[in-house]
């Protein structure tokens, strides 16, 4: 067994360099690690209700204030499907606390909702409504760049195949609002980055 793990352990590094981070003690080092990498203000986005994330939680915040990071809110994850009420509740926390980074310990729908919100949060004066983002909304195919919100980080729109749900969001609204204005996780309002 400890042959298998570190085979798997050398193409993990060779795969993912030092962007990925995993193993045991994680929690402990990588969430400031990254984070800090994007600026000095977090907000922390998990399942703050529920007892057993406590301790993660704990080691969570621990990380990014180690790194320097100001956590400047905790946020209560989205319900299973990401429902647009939560990812609207997200993403008021955002608009009002400004962070810098965003950090999602969640399962996959409170990851899709972080990403909604911070989209919004970002794209808000382009696009105000957040249905046009998400892939195979009535009334929404002829929106550009409007693709689905996945962890998995890829995926189509009309054939056309993007390395990550914001990058054709991002491609359409440069073309449309200049390369300047819309840079990455960043607007000219200076919204927070996102990973």
């Amino acid at each position: 067994m400890s042959d298998l793990k570190e085979r798997a352990t050398a193409i993990l590094k060779e795969f993912k360099g030092d962007r990925y981070a995993f193993g045991s003690g994680v929690l402990d080092e990588a969430p400031g690690k990254f984070a800090a990498q994007f600026g000095k203000k977090a907000l922390v986005i998990g399942s703050t209700a529920s007892g057993w994330f406590q301790p993660i939680m704990g080691r969570i915040l621990k990380s990014l204030e180690s790194a320097g990071l100001e956590v400047v809110g905790t946020v209560k994850s989205a319900a299973p499907n990401a429902p647009f009420v939560d990812v609207y509740r997200i993403h008021s926390h955002i608009v009002h606390k400004n962070p810098d980074v965003i950090v999602a310990a969640a399962g996959g729908s409170g990851i899709d909702a972080a990403k909604a919100a911070a989209t919004l949060a970002t794209l808000g004066d382009h696009q105000p409504e957040i249905d046009p983002f998400f892939r195979g909304r009535r009334g929404y195919k002829d929106v550009p760049g409007s693709g689905t919100f996945d962890q998995t980080g890829g995926g189509r729109y009309d054939g056309v195949q993007f390395r990550g749900p914001f990058d054709q969001i991002f491609q359409h609204y440069r073309s449309r609002c200049g390369s300047k204005e819309i840079d990455r996780g960043r607007s000219h309002r200076s919204s927070p980055g996102r990973l």
